[in-house]
């Protein structure tokens, strides 16, 4: 014990070492809860995302993929920001380790209470319509978004008849779309065929089928934020000479 005291004081004093002024701890540890906060506050930001992704999701389109509703559920979840969500997770874990008393909590408890709070911010951050604007943000801002969204990757499964994109014309029984990829696309619509949301620049989803070369039948039209229940549940529906419209758009 005596030689390592020795070798630690030897090393002191060759090296010149002196202590480092208080202030610079209280800085260090000041710094280590402040982004412990701004992990805590991004997190909720992506729970509330993924809290309106499921509460929105059009999960009566289960049959057209699968006859399991629980292997759909698992098909659909937003993948992106789960792994997010993972990610500061342990960014939070991490963090919360540095600080002055990151030893006193055991690992399952420290994430209990990082779930909980983070639920907690989530549903509140979602009340007030956080989750949809970073949702439409990124679909409109971020060119690869679309890509990695599974809620974009399934509405583009035109095989399936899904489609979705943005309304840049419409005329009394076709409204031309844009796809999610750019792709142009002529929507026919009859007297038939129920629409929500219907307006220039509109993004939207269709059920229905292809008839042609980017030719398609719809079937149904929602609203891209929405679900089905949009057509049942809205106060603000009427009847015109192409179906059923809905003022239940959520923006673009």
């Amino acid at each position: 014990m005596n030689n390592i005291t020795e070798k630690v004081w030897q090393k002191i004093e060759s090296e010149k070492i002196q202590p480092a002024p208080q202030k610079v701890f209280i800085l260090k540890h000041g710094f280590v809860w402040f982004l412990g906060t701004v992990v805590l506050l991004v997190s909720s930001l992506i729970t509330a995302v993924i809290i309106f992704f499921i509460s929105n999701f059009d999960w009566d389109i289960a049959h057209r993929f699968t006859n399991s509703k629980i292997l759909f559920f698992f098909l659909a979840l937003p993948y992106f920001w789960l792994i997010l969500l993972f990610f500061f997770i342990w960014l939070f874990y991490y963090n919360y380790r540095h600080t002055k008393y990151g030893y006193r909590l055991n690992f399952w408890l420290l994430i209990l209470i990082f779930i909980v709070l983070n639920a907690i911010l989530g549903f509140a951050a979602n009340y007030f319509n956080f989750g949809q604007q970073i949702e439409n943000a990124c679909g409109e801002k971020i060119n690869f978004y679309n890509h990695l969204d599974t809620k974009s990757i399934i509405w583009s499964s035109v095989d399936k008849g899904l489609l979705a994109g943005k309304i840049f014309a419409i005329a009394p029984t076709q409204i031309s779309l844009a796809d999610l990829d750019g792709n142009v696309w002529q929507i026919k619509i009859n007297e038939n065929s129920k629409m929500a949301g219907i307006s220039l620049n509109e993004k939207v989803k269709i059920i229905g089928q292809k008839i042609g070369e980017r030719e398609f039948l719809a079937e149904e039209i929602r609203p891209w934020c929405g679900c089905g229940k949009c057509l049942q549940n809205s106060a603000s529906c009427s009847t015109g000479p192409n179906g059923s419209f809905c003022s239940t758009g959520c923006g673009h």
